[in-house]
C-alpha cells in the first residue's frame, strides 16, 4: 500500500474516533449531574458497593443481596467495584465509569472492528465504514452512560473475534491462547456466546485448515487452555463458596420462563410461589411450557420463537426514548441498519463465502437469545453484524459502479479511436 493510501486510512480512522468521542461526550455532558439508576443498572451499582464495603459477591434485585450468589458473571461487577474501591466516592464512580465506557465505545470498539473486518476481507474501506457505523449508531452512543454490560460486551466480543481470526490465519499459538483469554473475558461479561466456542473451528475445518486438521485440533486445545485459565477462578469460587459447579451464572431461569409466553401475554399468570422461588424451578417450568406449547400450539410457538421475538428485539432501538434529541436519530438509524443490513446479509451471502460463515455465526448467536424473553437490549451485539453487512454491500456497490463507469469510458475511447 502506498504512503498516501496509508495516510488516508489513518486520517479516516482519526475522523471516526473523533466523531465517536464527540457524540458520546455530548451525551455525557447532558447527563453529567444525572445519577439516577434503575433496574439492572441500580442492581450492578449496589452490588459493586457491597463487594467493596462488605466483601460479599452477590447480585440482588433492587437491593443488596446480603448473601453470596452467582446470579451474574463477575467481569462487569468487578470493573465497577474496582473503580469504586479506588475512588471511594459513589458519584465520582458513576462519572468515571461513564468516561471509561466512552473511550471503549468511541475509540477502542471502532478500532477493533476495523482491525477485525480488514483482517477478514482485506478491504480497508469496508472496515472503515463499519468502524464509522459503530461510532455513530445512536444506541451505541447513548449506551455509554448506562451502568450496564453492553459497552464492554461488544468490545470484548470484537476483540475475541479479531484475535481468533488473526491467530488462525497466522497459525500463531500465542495469539490463539490470547483469543481463548478474550473469549473467557467475553463470557464473564455476557455468557450467551459460550455455546458458540466450537463454531469458528467448524468453519476452519472446511476452509483454511482442510488440509491440516491436526493443527486445527491443536489450535482449539490452545484456545481452550486460554479460556480455562481465566474461567478457573470463577469456577473454583462457585464450588468453594456455593458448593455448586456453575459454569457461568444462575440468572437464566427467569428470562427463559418469561420467553415462553407468546407475545408476552399473561406473563407468569400460571405460576405460583413454588415455581418462582428460584432460577432452577423457573427454568424447569419454562422447559415444560416450551414442550407443551410446541406440542399443543406448534404454529403459535414457532411464530413466536422466530418472527415474533425477532420483531421485538430489532423492531425498536434500545434507549430511543431516553433522549428527545436522539429519538428521531435512533429510529432512523435502526431502520437504516436493519433494512440495508438485512439486504446486505442476503446479497453478501450469495457472493462472499466468508460472509456466509459470518452470517451463519450471527444467526446461531441470535438463536441463543431467541430462547429467552425478547428485549431490545439483546440487539446490541447483533447490530454489529448488520452494520458489517450494510458496509460491505454499500462499498461493493460503489466499487462495482466505479468499475462499470471506467469500463464504459475505455470502450467509448476505443470506439472513438
Amino acid at each position: 500500500m502506498s504512503k498516501n493510501k496509508n495516510l488516508s486510512v489513518l486520517l479516516l480512522l482519526l475522523f471516526v474516533f473523533a466523531t465517536g468521542l464527540i457524540l458520546r461526550l455530548d451525551v455525557f455532558s447532558n447527563y453529567l449531574h444525572n445519577f439516577k439508576l434503575v433496574g439492572d443498572a441500580q442492581n450492578y451499582y449496589l452490588m459493586s458497593h457491597q463487594i467493596v464495603d462488605k466483601g460479599i459477591y452477590g447480585y440482588g434485585l433492587g437491593r443488596m443481596s446480603q448473601v453470596s450468589n452467582a446470579y451474574v458473571t463477575p467481569m462487569y461487577p468487578l470493573f465497577l467495584s474496582t473503580i469504586y474501591g479506588i475512588l471511594g466516592d459513589k458519584f465520582l464512580q458513576i462519572t468515571v465509569v461513564r468516561l471509561l465506557q466512552i473511550i471503549v465505545s468511541g475509540v477502542l470498539t471502532p478500532l477493533v472492528s476495523y482491525l477485525l473486518i480488514n483482517q477478514l476481507f482485506k478491504r480497508k474501506y469496508i472496515a472503515i465504514l463499519t468502524a464509522f457505523f459503530t461510532a455513530v449508531y445512536p444506541t451505541y452512543v447513548l449506551s455509554c452512560i448506562q451502568i450496564l454490560t453492553e459497552v464492554l460486551a461488544l468490545f470484548t466480543m470484537l476483540l475475541y473475534l479479531y484475535l481468533l481470526v488473526l491467530g488462525l490465519e497466522k497459525r500463531s499459538k500465542l495469539i490463539i491462547i490470547l483469543a481463548g483469554v478474550a473469549f473467557a473475558i467475553q463470557i464473564l461479561v455476557r455468557p450467551a456466546m459460550l455455546p458458540l466456542i466450537i463454531i469458528p473451528y467448524c468453519f476452519m475445518f472446511f476452509t483454511w485448515y482442510k488440509d491440516d486438521r491436526k493443527s486445527l485440533l491443536y489450535m482449539f486445545i490452545l484456545h481452550c487452555v486460554g479460556f480455562v485459565i481465566i474461567m478457573m477462578p470463577w469456577w473454583i469460587r462457585n464450588y468453594v463458596v456455593l458448593h455448586q459447579i456453575i459454569l457461568t451464572a444462575t440468572s437464566s431461569g427467569n428470562p427463559l420462563l418469561a420467553g415462553t409466553y407468546p407475545d408476552l401475554k399473561d406473563l407468569f399468570g400460571d405460576t405460583n410461589n413454588e415455581i418462582m422461588k428460584n432460577s432452577d424451578t423457573q427454568a424447569e417450568y419454562g422447559k415444560m411450557r416450551i414442550i407443551k406449547g410446541f406440542t399443543n400450539e406448534p404454529l403459535v410457538y414457532l411464530k413466536w420463537y422466530t418472527i415474533g421475538k425477532i420483531q421485538v428485539i430489532f423492531g425498536t432501538p434500545w434507549l430511543y426514548k431516553m433522549n428527545k434529541i436522539y429519538m428521531e436519530r435512533s429510529i432512523i438509524g435502526q431502520i437504516f441498519f436493519v433494512g440495508v443490513g438485512s439486504i446486505g446479509v442476503i446479497v453478501n451471502s450469495i457472493f462472499s463465502k466468508i460472509h456466509r460463515y459470518i452470517n451463519l455465526y450471527a444467526l446461531l448467536f441470535l438463536c441463543i437469545y431467541l430462547v429467552f424473553i425478547p428485549v431490545t437490549r439483546y440487539a446490541y451485539q447483533h447490530m454489529f453484524f448488520l452494520m458489517l453487512a450494510a458496509a460491505y454491500v454499500i462499498i461493493s456497490s460503489i466499487t462495482f459502479f466505479i468499475k462499470t463507469l471506467k469500463n464504459r469510458k475505455v470502450l467509448d475511447t476505443q470506439k472513438g479511436a
